[in-house]
């Protein structure tokens, strides 16, 4: 039997399987693999992306060790038994007698608004600097261009600019950026997930609207990729990867390396989901700091 161990694990996995222990291979990457567990997923692979709200995470080792025996389309029982993840038919277990829980739970913002409106220009200011083209097709600065002038009134622009417009991310603004771009996660899904983080951090996205728009998802799942809707799913009720985490608390800490440090870290995320995902909390951060500038 293949046994490997665990380095951290989702406070969310134990109920997870336990809800329903009958899993499937959704897919399989160099990182890590998904499988579909009931109506969610279950990400077994490295952290190189952060800690994340639906992961046990393992080394890359453990990753090609476990990817030998499994490929998409694979059913197997998947259990939780007493320090150990079991993967049933492919006789593998990941360890979880060592492993550390994480929760992904995010809290809401404890700073002024003073130290806030200073760390949102140093947050401005760092994003201006990345050099490369986001998933939306344009510079980084292209992106924060439209957001700031209100003016465009392209498809893509004026989704954007709803964003901006209506802070309180209800569907009729967000229903454009789901499933808009390309890849694994579409752009639009991540400036939605990083709009969502700063709002619910900052206080602009009320639980009712959160509520709905668990409801319209649970609808409309076709709009966009199966790993995208896990990550708006727990989005929506208050969940993030630990990248997103350390960037909204980073901008409470007084210290302005600590935001530098995070902002490159979720940048890094991705050929390009880290930049969609910073400009998501651009988008709610500009909002408010026009508000507190004088």
């Amino acid at each position: 039997m293949l046994v490997v161990q665990g380095e951290a694990y989702s406070s969310n996995i134990p109920g997870l399987v336990r809800e329903s222990r009958c899993g499937t291979v959704h897919s399989s990457f160099r990182n890590g693999m998904n499988i579909r567990i009931g109506r969610r997923l279950l990400f077994i692979g490295t952290a190189q992306n952060g800690y994340l709200p639906f992961a046990v995470h393992v080394d890359r080792e453990s990753v090609e060790r476990i990817g030998c025996r499994i490929r998409p389309g694979d059913r197997m029982v998947v259990e939780i038994r007493p320090g150990a993840l079991w993967l049933g038919e492919r006789n593998a277990a990941v360890r979880l007698d060592n492993a550390s829980v994480f929760c992904s739970l995010l809290s809401g913002s404890p700073a002024g608004s003073g130290i806030l409106s200073a760390n949102f220009r140093r947050f401005a200011a760092l994003l201006r600097m990345y050099s490369g083209i986001t998933g939306f097709g344009m510079s980084a600065v292209e992106v924060m261009d439209i957001l700031r002038k209100e003016t465009d009134q392209t498809e893509l622009g004026r989704a954007l600019i709803a964003c901006r417009t209506y802070p309180s991310l209800q569907w009729q603004a967000v229903r454009p950026l789901i499933g808009y771009g390309s890849g694994l996660t579409p752009a639009g899904d991540d400036f939605l997930i990083g709009a969502l983080g700063a709002g619910m951090y900052t206080g602009q996205v009320s639980a009712l609207v959160l509520s709905k728009l668990a409801e319209r998802l649970a609808q409309h799942q076709d709009l966009t990729t199966d790993v995208s809707l896990e990550y708006l799913h727990y989005a929506v009720s208050g969940q993030f990867g630990s990248r997103i985490l350390e960037v909204l608390n980073a901008l409470c800490c007084q210290m302005p390396t600590d935001v530098a440090r995070a902002v490159w870290s979720l940048i890094g995320t991705g050929r390009t989901s880290g930049i969609d995902t910073a400009l998501g909390i651009y988008c709610m951060i500009a909002e408010l700091e026009k508000e507190v500038s004088p």
